[in-house]
This record gives structure tokens, C-alpha cells and sequence, in this order.
């Protein structure tokens, strides 16, 4: 029975590392996942992520459990956090207004990493998020529960 101890613990990690949660609550989607015209130099580009839009500074959430491996300022993406989870899933979430976290810091489902903003290259107070694995962007609305996907 120690083997089906471990399978399901097993299970339990991996369950824990695939974001599984919306990143903002009561936010929209304003911008969907895939090719759209830039809105800054107006040539059609691969959004590699989804924009969720709130009207506040609320609470921005890791989407799964993780280690954050960055959390600083970018010229595009502002204030910045990424965070690896299991099975080489990452998530990013940029333009934040204020950052909680440090690099090397475990976070879990539903930390608050930082508040929704506008900074970086963004037109509104919305949060840019992604999920990559392997590095390769994927719709974030695949993780996302069936309420809230774009």
C-alpha cells in the first residue's frame, strides 16, 4: 500500500502544479490569446497571453504552486513575475502595479504575488498573463475554469 501512497501523493503534486485558477478575480478578458494587431506598433504579432482587466489595484494570484524564478522591472512587461510549477509549466504575470514575492520564494495556489496595474507597455490597468511549457506559450483559457475563460 506504500506504492498507492506514493501514486496518489504523486497525483497531489501534480494537481497542485498546473495552474488552475484565474490569476485575477472578477476580471475580464480584454485581449485574447493569439495573432492581434499591436496596439503600439499597429503589425499583427503573437499575443502570448491573456490580458485580464479590472477597474482596481486587486489581488493578483499564482495560479498554482511554484517557485518563483523572477520577479523584477521589464521595458515591455513592467513589473514582472514568473513562476515554474511542475511538468515544465510556467506562468507570467506582468504590468503588476506592486510585486510580493522574491526570486527563489515557494508560493502557493492562490498567493498574492502582487496588485493588478499598468505598467511596462500597456494601454490599461490590466494584468498580461501566460502559461508556457517547455517555454512555448499556450492559451492561458485551457486552465482556466469554464466560467472565466475568454
Amino acid at each position: 500500500n506504500l506504492m498507492l501512497y506514493k501514486y496518489i501523493q504523486s497525483m497531489g503534486d501534480l494537481v497542485r502544479g498546473i495552474p488552475s485558477i484565474s490569476p485575477v478575480e472578477h476580471g475580464f478578458v480584454s485581449s485574447p490569446f493569439g495573432r492581434r494587431k499591436d496596439p503600439f506598433t499597429g503589425s499583427i504579432k503573437l499575443h502570448t497571453g491573456i490580458d485580464i482587466a479590472h477597474p482596481s489595484r486587486i489581488p493578483v494570484l499564482a495560479a498554482a504552486e511554484g517557485v518563483v524564478i523572477q520577479s523584477d522591472w521589464n521595458e515591455i512587461y513592467g513589473n514582472v513575475v514568473t513562476i515554474n510549477h511542475a511538468f515544465s509549466i510556467s506562468t507570467r504575470y506582468a504590468h503588476l502595479d506592486k510585486v510580493y514575492v522574491k526570486p527563489g520564494e515557494w508560493v502557493d495556489r492562490g498567493h498574492i504575488i502582487g496588485l493588478l496595474g499598468n505598467t511596462g507597455r500597456s494601454t490599461h490597468r490590466h494584468l498580461h498573463y501566460e502559461v508556457r511549457i517547455e517555454g512555448k506559450p499556450v492559451n492561458p483559457c485551457y486552465f482556466l475554469p469554464d466560467e472565466e475563460q475568454g
